[in-house]
């Protein structure tokens, strides 16, 4: 065997790049080559809204009980809640599954203390609160009185705890 006579190559730590390529100078940061938009989807959030976020504790606690009693026996709980009219066995059902994915979408909001969206929900409330307002001058159902007061105590309640919630990291 013939033994080989030239030196070994070494192995250059920083290759040159050809000319025109994106490679950053070391310890630079990469290149962005897109805009980022992420910051438009993260929640601007309020900090401190610990009242408000105890009150729609109160409105999943009345979300999951009506939902699986509407689901699960709707006669029932129309008779609890002293419903004179008769609505069948369908839409009760429909309802309660309605009433299950708002529980689940409350208990996220409260989970992921999604500050941001807990007006929204004392202004999605207001707008049920005008429906049921609406759909008791319809029908004269009993039923619509008794779940506006239970929806009206639960506005009042985190409206309440929203201002006093916003009074307090104003006065910091």
């Amino acid at each position: 065997m013939r033994a080989s006579s030239a030196a070994p190559r070494t192995v250059n730590p920083r290759p040159q790049a050809r000319r025109g390529a994106l490679t950053p100078r070391p310890g630079a940061p990469a290149p962005r080559l897109l805009p980022s938009a992420a910051h438009a989807f993260r929640p601007r959030s309020v900090p401190g809204l610990r009242l408000t976020r105890l009150s729609l504790f109160y409105l999943a606690g009345y979300l999951f009980p009506a939902g699986a009693g509407l689901l699960g026996a709707p006669d029932w709980s129309l008779r609890v809640f002293q419903s004179t009219g008769d609505y069948g066995s369908v839409f009760p059902r429909a309802l309660g599954l309605l009433l299950l994915g708002l529980g689940l979408f409350t208990v996220q909001l409260i989970r992921h203390r999604t500050e941001p969206l807990y007006p929204t929900t004392v202004a999605v409330r207001a707008l049920f609160l005008a429906g049921f307002a609406w759909l008791y001058w319809l029908s004269l159902d009993p039923f619509f009185l008794i779940v506006f007061a239970i929806v009206a105590f639960g506005v009042l309640l985190t409206s309440t705890c929203l201002a006093i919630d916003l009074w307090r990291t104003r006065r910091r």
